[in-house]
């Protein structure tokens, strides 16, 4: 008789203590999340990543538990304001972050979480007041994850696996912006519109829940919330949350067809322009297919965009170049600016895809992917990755190489580790490989890294004796190497930056002057380069920019100098020395660019070369504005392409822009060793002349008279470049008018292989 009350009383108890352990079970479980968070890089901080998980936690947890408050029969206001405000405790979680973790895109961060999380957690909750409402629906929380699981990867999987587009926008989770290398988020507005949808999903629940107790009054607003979505849903790709193929074709306006490829490029680009872009792409195809053993059994869709900024805008991805394996058709995305440097990269994942693993077309190692790449891209003039690796292995006294490199290969310790060691270290692994064995095995290889298998050997094994290789090749090691590899390997990963994804105002100023400089409008580039010195007087990149074109539009030189010696920055030492030599300071011009030259490294030659030009222009004031005004797509003078060289001397020598003679500019004949490494890289920029003149023969002949000049002076990284371009020269000459050419609307999935395609 006792017992009965005690128990009754304890069960009392334990309701009691229930409750508000069950109102405040949202709270615990959003400030978990945020809590675990804090260990993680990128994640501690309050921005885009951790706004997207917490978006996501706060999804299913807010609906689950609306559920059973919606089961109690609470009123529907009453569970969204309490969801609602326990996204508070994530958000003060975040901020105390900053105690350790700066973030100086807090503000921005701010604006995200509010606009990923809040419509996430009223979707939740008009969501499952709608599955509240269905009474003759059973396990309501089981449907309920998987609705929003099927919506949030659904989602995902319908952007990125069927469209060609680096984004991802989801009414559960927020979205993600684009790859992981881009370090300013390409903020688009098809996001908002998206989030603004997420709301408009939870008025349409919200009404049929009100259909789901009987309401009839909602039947009408629900149809017309539904048409509204229906109606957005069809114009996705004008709302811009959707890329399709088409949008990109439209946006882009040109377009040819060649045997392999069709490439689709800006409308502004000439039709010489275009026609040489599609021989550089056939010779890459050619050159592909005879080194691997295999092509592409389908067209290849190539996307070459106007600029970085205008690829960011139309699929996500700004500076990040990249090629889909993964879309049913292989194709490049890359701004027309760094198309040179990337391309054989990139092509290289369109060839990997023959056999790579199914639906995916890709190796189940990141590693082993963006190795293949970097081992088969063509040469550039910088020393090789096993160079690279090797020197690095020199200096750190680094034994367990080769022990690490299991891991490198895997997704996590690739993408969470510095770009360039990742890329270069796996690079140099796979080229090893298909030196030891042969493309054929690396192949089998590729998809699933099962080199016990193929090779009769595991990846540990391999690694020790990949090492043991680059331990023997040290006293081969190109001189430019280590020089190469302090200034790459030590560039910080995404992951080890303080306030990841935030590019300061003035910076962002800078880099849109930069752009504007270069589309020709110098009056509107100079003012914004003003304003980002009127924000921060010390920004290299705007200080260098200003002064440039200050210099190359007439303005007062002596007064470019002074502000450039009061800035003391490393970084403007040769616009200083311009601006010395604009101002009529030969003398000092001349010793700061013998200074800046003796301290270039051994592979950036053209920087040595131009150096060497500006020294000689140094006493003619005009003749150094001339040049400063002959580099209208660069912000920095040494860094202009060779043609636009060649248009310096033309401007201010008299000489022809398409063929700078060998009197183009004097040697310094009293130093034998730099006076044909001056002349060597003097013919490659008359060579690269030649080519962007359709002389194609010339070009072959001048690159292949480079090459020996430099297999001389032992220098086989650039005598490796020059090669090459003399091949696709060769090519060009070759093929020109060998196959056709065209605008075409011909069946895009028709391979056709021209006749005697290989590299002559």
């Amino acid at each position: 008789m006792v017992t009965r009350p005690v128990r009754a009383y304890r069960l009392d108890i334990s309701a009691a203590a229930i409750r508000p352990l069950r109102r405040h079970a949202l709270p615990l479980i959003l400030g978990a999340a945020a809590v675990a968070l804090w260990p993680v890089p990128v994640f501690q901080v309050l921005h885009a990543e951790s706004s997207a998980t917490v978006a996501a936690v706060a999804f299913f947890a807010a609906g689950t538990l609306a559920l059973g408050a919606f089961a109690r029969d609470e009123p529907f206001g009453a569970v969204l304001r309490r969801s609602l405000a326990a996204l508070v405790v994530p958000l003060v979680l975040l901020t105390v972050s900053l105690a350790w973790a700066p973030n100086a895109g807090y503000l921005l961060g701010l604006t995200l979480f509010v606009t990923m999380t809040v419509p996430s957690v009223v979707l939740a909750v008009a969501l499952a007041w709608t599955l509240a409402g269905w009474t003759r629906l059973r396990r309501k929380r089981l449907v309920f994850a998987l609705v929003g699981l099927g919506w949030a990867l659904g989602g995902a999987i319908y952007d990125l696996g069927f469209h060609p587009q680096f984004y991802t926008y989801s009414p559960v989770f927020g979205g993600v912006f684009g790859p992981i290398y881009d370090e300013a988020l390409n903020l688009r507005p098809g996001f908002f519109v998206v989030r603004a949808l997420a709301l408009v999903w939870a008025a349409l629940f919200l009404l049929l829940g009100h259909v789901a107790r009987g309401d009839r009054r909602a039947h009408r607003p629900a149809l017309a919330v539904a048409a509204v979505l229906a109606l957005a849903y069809t114009f996705s790709g004008r709302l811009g949350f959707t890329t399709s193929h088409a949008d990109l074709a439209r946006a882009l306006g040109g377009r040819l067809q060649t045997p392999h490829f069709d490439l689709y490029f800006d409308r502004s680009m000439s039709e010489a322009d275009a026609r040489r872009l599609a021989l550089d792409h056939e010779y890459r195809f050619a050159w592909l297919a005879d080194t691997l053993g295999t092509a592409p059994t389908v067209r290849i869709r190539s996307y070459v965009y106007p600029s970085a900024s205008a690829k960011g805008r139309l699929t996500g991805a700004a500076t990040t170049s990249v090629s889909p394996v993964w879309l049913a058709r292989p194709q490049t995305h890359i701004a027309a600016e760094h198309f040179d440097h990337v391309f054989g990269h990139e092509l290289v994942h369109a060839f990997s895809r023959e056999f790579g693993l199914p639906v995916v077309h890709a190796s189940r190692y990141v590693g082993l992917i963006e190795g293949l790449a970097v081992a088969f891209e063509p040469p550039d003039g910088l020393p090789s990755a096993e160079d690279q690796v090797s020197s690095r292995m020199t200096v750190q006294a680094d034994t367990a190489l080769g022990h690490r490199l299991a891991a490198t290969l895997g997704a996590g310790a690739f993408w969470s580790g510095r770009g360039a060691v990742s890329y270069t270290t796996t690079g140099a692994f796979v080229g090893w490989l298909t030196r030891t064995f042969d493309a054929e095995r690396v192949r089998r290889v590729y998809a699933r890294g099962d080199f016990e298998r193929v090779l009769g050997e595991d990846g540990a094994t391999l690694g020790m004796r990949w090492q043991g290789w680059l331990r023997d090749s040290l006293r081969v090691v190109s001189v430019g190497a280590g020089p190469l590899v302090e200034t790459r390997f030590s560039a910080p990963s995404l992951f080890e930056k303080p306030s990841p994804h935030h590019v300061p105002r003035p910076v962002r100023l800078a880099q849109k002057a930069a752009t504007t400089a270069a589309g020709g409008d110098t009056t509107t580039a100079l003012d914004l380069a003003r304003r980002a010195l009127d924000r921060d007087s010390t920004l290299a990149s705007a200080l260098d920019l200003w002064a440039r074109l200050t210099l190359a539009t007439g303005g007062d030189a002596r007064a470019v100098a002074q502000r450039l010696e009061r800035a003391r920055h490393p970084a403007l030492a040769v616009r200083l020395a311009d601006a010395l030599a604009a101002s009529g300071d030969a003398d000092r011009a001349r010793d700061l660019y013998d200074r800046l030259r003796a301290r270039t490294p051994v592979y950036d030659r053209n920087a040595t070369a131009l150096l060497w030009l500006r020294r000689f222009l140094a006493d003619r004031p005009d003749a150094v504005r001339a040049a400063l005004r002959a580099v209208p797509n660069t912000d920095r003078f040494d860094a202009a392409p060779s043609d636009t060289v060649a248009v310096a001397l033309a401007a201010t020598q008299g000489f022809r822009a398409n063929r700078p003679g060998p009197d183009a500019w004097p040697l310094p004949h009293d130093r034998p060793g730099l006076a044909r490494r001056l002349d060597a890289t003097r013919i490659l920029w008359a060579a690269d002349a030649a080519w962007h003149t359709d002389r194609f023969v010339d070009a072959d002949r001048l690159d292949r008279q480079a090459a020996a000049v430099f297999d001389a002076l032992g220098d086989r990284d650039a005598a490796a470049m020059a090669r090459d371009r003399a091949a696709r020269a060769r090519f060009a000459a070759a093929y020109a008018n060998g196959w056709p050419v065209w605008a075409s609307t011909a069946n895009e999935s028709t391979p056709r292989r021209p006749a005697g395609s290989r590299i002559p």
